[in-house]
């Protein structure tokens, strides 16, 4: 894993490519939702596995709900000039 040097960038644990852009904590709020969105693919898939069908609809259902947020907020990102 690298060692960030930008200082602001690293304690606010934003990347330093986003780091003083108005949309920063969206584009950190959009990390943690795809991170969130790979559990719960990796929980569907062995719920699957194990023919589970209560565990499955459970995931699938977080899964929409975590889409629709991101749906969310992507849209609220601010337009570029």
């Amino acid at each position: 894993m690298q060692t960030c040097i930008n200082t602001t960038a690293a304690s606010s644990g934003l990347s330093p490519l986003v780091d003083g852009d108005p949309d920063a904590e969206r584009f950190t709020a959009i990390e943690l939702f795809a991170e969130r969105q790979t559990s719960l693919w990796h929980s569907v898939a062995e719920a699957a596995y194990r023919g589970a069908r209560e565990a499955l609809t459970l995931h699938c259902r977080q899964i929409a709900a975590l889409t629709k947020g991101v749906f969310v907020t992507v849209k609220s990102l601010a337009v570029s000039a």
